[in-house]
């Protein structure tokens, strides 16, 4: 998979906190109910595993923005 980004913001980025947009970590987000509750999950992919970095309840935003698809 390929990414994306603005020169100038690589640039200042690796300026301000010695880090590449390059060098970031893919991460994902998905949207679904855990029975009557909506939650947000946020995760990367490894080798062998899905990394969950957050599980959450939705907030009000989030749930208006899944109804709407």
């Amino acid at each position: 998979m390929n990414y994306e980004f603005d020169p100038p913001k690589d640039q200042s980025s690796l300026s301000k906190h010695g880090l590449s947009l390059a060098d970031a970590e893919p991460r994902f987000e998905t949207t679904d109910y855990i029975g009557n509750c909506l939650h947000v999950m946020v995760f990367c992919l490894r080798t062998d595993a899905v990394r969950v970095i957050s599980l959450r309840k939705a907030n009000k935003r989030e749930e208006k923005s899944y109804a709407k698809t």
